[in-house]
């Protein structure tokens, strides 16, 4: 894939190539036209306690008297 155009390097080659700007200026937009170094980082672990605390659920069920004489019977 090719880099997407960028308008404003073009202006500044151009205006570097054409122009007579200060040697202040002409520095910055020297600089603007290097490419950032960036530092990569290693991405970061956070803690956690990834173990799984399982307990059994207590679920109380209670039928109305109708229902359970129901069930009792068959």
């Amino acid at each position: 894939m090719t880099k997407p155009f960028d308008i404003n390097r073009h202006i500044i080659e151009t205006s570097l190539k054409y122009d007579d700007h200060t040697p202040k200026e002409r520095q910055e937009l020297e600089n603007y036209l290097k490419p950032a170094i960036v530092k990569k980082t290693k991405p970061k672990q956070l803690e956690f306690d990834f173990k799984a605390k399982s307990e059994p659920m207590n679920i109380d069920i209670s039928l109305p008297p109708e229902l359970t004489k129901l069930l009792e019977g068959k």
